[in-house]
């Protein structure tokens, strides 16, 4: 049976199933890539919320069911994996659920602002231009689905504060609230890199599940790399370009060297490079 994924390209969560698909023996045959346009707004196409009315992805489609969440998604993976999915201990889960918690959601790292320099870049560039899309199709669809108006207003309400941020239309405390709320994203991020993050990575196998990736690395890894990424980072620089540039971000002791072993042993895995993860 082969397993239908909607999945954007840049999108975090989309680029751990890449991975997993990777490392774990699929043929291509066996997946099907669906690509849902975020900087379009597809994802809030009614045909698209009937098949996930939160309008988010990845999703899979597979022996007739519909799975949803990217964990689940994830699970389902390696589930069906030729090598199986191998044992997630009570740890990474627990690490799984942090790493996916909303207060450091990867997204937003890209679509707040750090501080006022971070801002300037983000207004003039794809950051500004993927906010503008989501308004335009969040203003377009209510009239083709008016059972999702509530659904859609409440969409349409936080991205225009973006919207309207990026474009200077907001008043100072309207501004100081954005600006608070991305400072708020790094400092998540940085509860999670010097806490569970580091004890975790703190053993003498290159990852999570030991010689050889599991469900917890391919979530957390990708994270990584997105906060790396989007803390000013070339894609696949070494840890000791990428690191700094986080740690201005997210404060704090210096990161512990366990989580720059943990970097290079991905920066440079195939699997990692081939499907260009940042």
């Amino acid at each position: 049976m082969v397993m239908k994924i909607y999945y954007y390209e840049a999108g975090a969560w989309s680029q751990a199933l890449e991975l997993a698909i990777a490392e774990t023996g699929y043929d291509e045959d066996e997946v099907e890539w669906e690509r849902v346009n975020l900087r379009s707004g597809a994802n809030f196409d009614p045909k698209y919320l009937k098949l996930n009315p939160l309008g988010l992805i990845p999703i899979c489609e597979v022996d007739g069911k519909i799975v949803r969440d990217s964990v689940n998604v994830a699970k389902e993976i390696l589930q069906r994996a030729p090598g199986g999915a191998g044992e997630l201990s009570a740890e990474h889960a627990k690490l799984i659920e942090q790493v996916h918690d909303a207060s450091r959601d990867p997204k937003l790292f890209g679509l707040y602002p750090f501080d006022a320099a971070d801002r300037e870049e983000k207004a003039s560039g794809e950051v500004f231009q993927f906010i503008k899309g989501r308004q335009t199709a969040l203003e377009k669809y209510p009239a083709e689905a008016p059972e999702l108006a509530e659904f859609y207003k409440g969409k349409l309400e936080d991205n225009t504060v973006l919207y309207d941020f990026y474009q200077g239309k907001l008043d100072a405390a309207g501004e100081d609230k954005v600006f608070a709320q991305g400072k708020a994203v790094w400092a998540s991020a940085g509860e999670l890199v010097h806490g569970p993050l580091t004890a975790a990575l703190k053993t003498a196998s290159p990852f999570l599940a030991g010689d050889k990736p599991g469900e917890a690395d391919y979530h957390v890894i990708v994270w990584l790399a997105r906060a790396i990424s989007l803390s000013g980072t070339e894609q696949g620089q070494p840890a000791d370009v990428g690191l700094p540039n986080l740690h201005k971000r997210i404060g704090g002791p210096e990161i512990d060297p366990a989580v720059a072993k943990y970097w290079e042993t991905w920066r440079e895995r195939e699997s990692f490079t081939e499907n260009e993860v940042w």
